[in-house]
């Protein structure tokens, strides 16, 4: 019992260096385990937010087919005014009678189209990942745009 207390006694220096060293790697583990942690729950975030600012430029896309379709009413009601006020002809240049398509319905229709090939896309943004979100919310800019330009194209009468 005596060797043992006297090596302790000799030892004492190293044997508290160990101590420390073993604190320290456990110390170190526990930062490192933290600081991974830390990092999966900054990766998560930074893919929530992109999924909000996705959805958020979706909404502008619905929002810019609604504008489009409310302009294409009003142009509508415009040129159905305007009809009634100028004398009956079969043949007139600009009448959109009951069984011709007007430019108002082309742009309607194109607009549409774009707004349901972008839902299409969007479908599953709570699925996608980093890169998958970055294009479809550029895609939902692009297609805001894109129908916001076709308001442009509506003539209303002379």
């Amino acid at each position: 019992m005596d060797t043992v207390l006297e090596w302790v006694t000799r030892q004492w220096l190293e044997i508290v260096g160990v101590a420390v060293t073993i604190a320290a790697l456990i110390y170190a583990h526990l930062a490192y385990r933290t600081s991974a942690l830390g990092l999966a729950h900054a990766k998560q975030a930074e893919l929530t937010n992109l999924r909000i600012q996705t959805k958020a430029a979706l909404n502008d896309a619905r929002q810019a087919q609604v504008s489009l379709e409310l302009s294409c009413q009003i142009y509508r009601t415009s040129w159905a005014s305007h009809e009634r006020m100028q004398p009956m002809t079969m043949s007139a240049p600009g009448s959109f009678g009951l069984f011709k398509r007007s430019p108002i319905d082309d742009v309607q229709h194109e607009g549409r189209q774009l707004l349901q090939q972008l839902d299409a896309l969007g479908a599953t943004v709570d699925d996608m990942d980093l890169q998958a979100l970055e294009a479809l919310q550029q895609k939902a800019k692009a297609t805001s745009l894109a129908i916001q330009a076709l308001a442009g194209r509506l003539e209303g009468p002379p």
